[in-house]
C-alpha cells in the first residue's frame, strides 16, 4: 500500500485542465496541490520578588485606644505561553463529459505537511517577604489590631499546538462511447509533527508574619495573627491534530470494448510529543505571635497559618483522522440496435471495470508529565505570658498541604471508510432487428466483461504515556506556649492538619473504525472479483509512579499555670499521606467488511481478510511514607 500511495503522489505535478470529449478525441485533467507549514513558538516568563517588608510599631504610655490592622499581601506570578495554530484546506474538483471512441483521464494529488514546535518556561521566585507588628502599652487600655500576611508565588507555563487539515478530491466522468477508456487517479497525503514542552517552577522562601504585644496595666484584647502562603506551579503541554481526507470518484457507464479504472490512495501520519514539568517549593514559612501581660486583663487573639504547595503537570496529545473513499462506476451497455451497419459483432464484449482503493493511517504519541511539590519546615508559634491578667487565650491552628499531580494522556481516533460500487452490463433490447418485436439474434450481450474491486485499509497506533508525581512535606510544626500566674482564664484550642498527596495518571485511549463496502451488479456473462483486506495494529505503554513523603510533623501545647484556674483547650493533629498511581490503556477496534455480487452465468469470487493486533503494557506504583512524627502533646 505504501508503494501505491507514494506512486500516486509523486506522479502528480502542478497544473489543471478541463476538456469535453467528442467522438474520436482524448481529454485529460491533471491537478496538484502542496501545502507545507512550519511553526515555532517560544515563550518565557520570570518573576522575582525579594525582601518585601511591612512593619508597624506602636508604643503607648497613658494613651488609651485601639491599634489598627497590619496587613501585607505579596504576589509573584510568572506566565509563559507558546502557541501555534494551523489550518489547511485543499479542494480539487475535476469533471469530464463523454464521447464515442474517446479516452478520458483525471489525475489529482494533494500533499499537506505540518510541523509545529512550542516551548514555554515560567519561573516565579519569592524570597523572605516579612510582615511585622509590635505594640507596647503602659497604662494604656485598648485593643490590638489584626496582623495578616498573604503570600503567593505562581508559575504557569503552557505550550500548545493545534492543526487541522482538510483534503477533498471530487472526480466525475460522463459515460463514454464504444471503444473508449476512462481512468481516474487520486492521491492524498497529510503528515503532522507536533512537539510541545512546558516547564513551570515556583519558589517561596522564608515568608514571615510576626506580632508581639507587651501590656502593663493596660487591659484589652489582642488581635488575630494570620498568615496564608501558597506556592503553585502549573505546566501544560498539549498537541491537537485533526485530519480529514475525502475522495469521491464517479464514472458513467462505458460502451463495449471500453475500460474504466479508478485508483485512489490516502495516507495520514501523525506524530506528537508532549512534555510537561512542574515544580513547587516552599521553604520555612513562619507565623509567630507573642503576648506579655502584667495586670492587663483581656483575651488573646487567634493565631493561624495556612500553607499550600501545589504542582500540576499535564502532557496531553489528541488526534483524530477521518479517511473516506467513494468509488462509483456505471455498467457497460450494449447499443439498442446492432446490425451489419454497426460493424460490431460482439456487443458488450471485453469491457473491463476496475476499482482500487487504499488507506493508511499511522499515529505515534508520547506524553510525559512530572510534578514535584516540596514543603519544608512550616511553623506556627503562639506564646503567652500572663501575670495577674485574667482572660482567655485564642486558638492556635495550622494547615499544611503539599500536592503534586502529574497527568500524561494520549487520545487517538481513526475512521477509515471505503465504498466501491460497480453497475453491470445488460442485454440490448434488439440485436440485428429488422422489424419491431423481432427476437434478438445475439443473446450474449456483456459476455467477457470483467469487474474488479480491490480495497485495503491499514491503521497503526503507538502510544506512550509516562507520569510521575512526588510530594514531600518535612517537619511542619504548630506550637502553643502559655504561662499564667494568678491569671484565671481558658486556653484556646491547638490544632494542626497536614496533608501530603501525590497523584500520577498515565492514560492511553485509541479507537479504530474500519469499513469496506463492495457492490457489483450485472446480468452479463463476465467475471466478478472482490478483494478486501483490513489490518489494525495498536501498541500502548502506560507507566505511572506516585510518591508521598511526610516526616516530623509536630503539634504541641505547653501550658503552665500558677494559681490560675481555667479550662485547657483541645489539642488535635491530623496527618494524611496519599499516593495514587493509575496506568490505563484502552483500545477499541471495529472492522466491518461487506461484499455483494449479483449476476447470471458469471464467475464470481470474493476474498476478504481482517486482522487486528493489540499490545498493551501498564505499570503503576505508589509509595506513601510517614515517619518521624511527634505525637501531639499537652502538658
Amino acid at each position: 500500500m505504501t508503494t501505491l500511495l507514494g506512486a500516486l503522489v509523486l506522479a502528480l505535478w502542478f497544473g489543471a485542465g478541463q476538456a469535453a470529449a467528442d467522438g474520436g478525441s482524448s481529454a485529460s485533467q491533471t491537478a496538484g496541490q502542496a501545502a507545507p507549514s512550519g511553526q515555532t513558538a517560544d515563550g518565557m516568563g520570570t518573576a522575582y520578588q525579594s525582601g518585601a517588608s511591612n512593619n508597624a510599631g506602636s508604643i503607648r504610655v497613658l494613651s488609651p485606644g485601639n491599634d489598627g490592622a497590619v496587613t501585607q499581601s505579596n504576589s509573584t506570578t510568572a506566565g509563559a505561553l507558546a502557541a501555534n495554530g494551523n489550518k489547511t484546506s485543499q479542494d480539487t474538483t475535476q469533471s469530464q463529459l463523454g464521447g464515442y471512441g474517446s479516452d478520458q483521464s483525471q489525475i489529482a494529488g494533494q500533499a499537506a505537511k505540518n510541523e509545529q514546535d512550542a516551548n514555554a518556561d515560567a519561573t516565579a521566585v519569592q524570597i523572605a517577604p516579612k510582615n511585622d507588628a509590635q505594640a507596647i502599652r503602659v497604662l494604656s487600655p485598648g485593643n490590638g489590631g489584626d496582623v495578616n500576611q498573604s503570600n503567593s508565588a505562581t508559575a504557569g507555563a503552557a505550550a500548545l499546538n493545534g492543526n487541522e487539515t482538510d483534503q477533498t478530491v471530487d472526480q466525475s466522468q460522463g459515460g463514454a462511447g464504444y471503444g473508449s477508456d476512462q481512468s481516474q487517479v487520486a492521491g492524498q497525503a497529510a503528515s503532522n509533527d507536533q512537539t510541545a514542552d512546558a516547564d513551570a517552577t515556583a519558589f517561596q522562601v522564608k515568608p514571615s508574619n510576626s506580632a508581639s504585644s507587651i501590656r502593663v496595666l493596660s487591659p484589652g484584647n489582642d488581635g488575630d495573627v494570620s498568615q496564608s502562603n501558597s506556592a503553585t506551579a502549573i505546566g501544560i503541554a498539549a498537541n491537537l491534530n485533526k485530519t480529514d481526507q475525502t475522495t469521491d470518484q464517479s464514472q458513467g457507464g462505458s460502451g463495449h470494448g471500453s475500460d474504466a479504472t479508478q485508483v485512489a490512495g490516502q495516507e495520514a501520519s501523525n506524530h506528537q510529543n508532549a512534555d510537561a514539568d512542574a515544580t513547587a517549593v516552599q521553604l520555612k514559612p513562619s507565623n509567630t505571635a507573642s503576648s506579655i501581660r502584667v495586670l492587663s486583663p483581656g483575651n488573646g487573639g487567634d493565631v493561624s497559618q495556612s500553607n499550600s504547595t501545589t504542582a500540576v503537570a499535564a502532557g496531553l496529545n489528541g488526534n483524530k483522522t477521518d479517511q473516506s473513499i467513494d468509488q462509483s462506476q456505471g455498467g457497460a451497455s450494449a447499443p439498442s440496435m446492432l446490425g451489419e451497419k454497426t460493424g460490431y459483432k460482439d456487443p458488450g464484449k471485453g469491457s473491463d471495470s476496475t476499482q482500487i482503493a487504499g488507506q493508511k493511517a499511522t499515529n505515534s504519541q508520547t506524553a510525559d508529565a512530572d510534578a514535584t511539590a516540596v514543603q519544608v519546615k512550616p511553623s506556627n508559634t503562639a506564646s503567652s505570658i500572663r501575670v495577674l491578667s485574667p482572660g482567655n487565650d485564642g486558638d492556635v491552628s495550622q494547615s499544611n498541604s503539599a500536592t503534586a499531580v502529574g497527568i500524561a494522556a494520549n487520545g487517538n481516533w481513526t475512521d477509515q471508510s471505503i465504498d466501491q460500487s460497480q453497475g453491470g452490463s445488460y442485454e440490448p433490447s434488439c440485436v440485428r432487428c429488422e422489424y419491431p418485436g423481432e427476437k434478438s439474434g445475439y443473446d450474449k450481450s456483456g459476455y467477457g466483461s470483467d469487474y474488479t474491486q480491490i480495497a485495503g485499509q491499514e491503521a497503526s497506533n503507538h502510544q506512550d504515556a509516562d507520569a510521575h508525581a512526588t510530594a514531600v512535606q518535612l517537619k511542619p510544626s504548630n506550637t502553643n506556649e502559655s504561662i499564667r500566674v494568678l491569671s484565671p482564664g481558658n486556653d484556646g484550642d491547638v490544632s494542626q492538619s497536614n496533608s501530603t498527596t501525590a497523584v500520577a495518571a498515565a492514560l492511553n485511549l485509541n479507537k479504530t473504525d474500519q469499513s469496506i463496502d463492495q457492490s457489483q451488479a450485472g446480468s452479463g456473462h463476465g467475471s466478478y472479483l472482490q478483494v478486501a483486506g483490513q489490518g489494525a495494529w495498536s501498541k500502548q505503554d502506560a507507566d505511572a509512579g506516585a510518591t508521598a513523603l511526610q516526616f516530623g510533623a509536630s503539634n504541641e501545647n505547653k501550658p503552665i499555670r500558677v494559681g490560675s484556674p481555667g479550662g485547657g483547650g483541645s489539642v488535635d493533629q491530623s496527618n494524611d499521606v496519599t499516593a495514587l498511581a493509575v496506568a490505563l490503556n484502552l483500545n477499541e477496534t471495529c472492522q466491518r467488511l461487506m461484499q455483494e455480487q449479483t449476476g447470471k452465468g458469471s464467475d464470481a469470487l470474493q476474498v476478504g481478510g481482517q486482522g487486528s493486533w493489540d499490545d498493551q503494557r501498564g505499570g503503576a506504583w505508589s509509595r506513601a511514607i510517614q515517619g518521624g512524627k511527634k505525637k501531639h502533646s499537652k502538658r
